[in-house]
């Protein structure tokens, strides 16, 4: 039931422009409620939503509504916090972009000195 559960919601998160981040195979154990051990677990995936509000209205949707069981499956042994990124990726891709440009246009003036 857990396997069918992503497959079902996948494509709905990808209609509102949300997507996992990081999908990986626990490798410690993941302290929290309810009595499961660690290979019990998976997958551990951590979503992208684009706002509070997607995410409110992607759960209360009547298409998500439909795979309600499966919901209720993963989301007892679900981890859900709201969170609030320190660095973006988008950063990260982003800081060098400027850079790399001012380096261009000093090799290109360089390069039109020397003609």
């Amino acid at each position: 039931m857990e396997q069918e559960y992503p497959s079902k919601i996948a494509p709905r998160l990808f209609v509102r422009a949300c997507h996992p981040l990081l999908m990986v195979e626990p490798a410690v154990h993941i302290g929290g409620i309810g009595d499961f051990e660690r290979q019990d677990w998976s997958r551990v995936t951590l979503v992208r939503y684009r706002s509070r509000r997607d995410f409110v209205e992607f759960v209360l949707e009547q298409e998500y509504a439909q795979n309600v069981d499966h919901k209720w499956a993963a989301f007892s042994r679900s981890h859900t916090m709201p969170a609030t990124p320190r660095i973006s990726f988008a950063t990260v891709w982003l800081v060098p972009l400027p850079i790399l440009a001012v380096i261009g246009l000093l090799l290109d003036r360089i390069g039109a000195r020397s003609r």
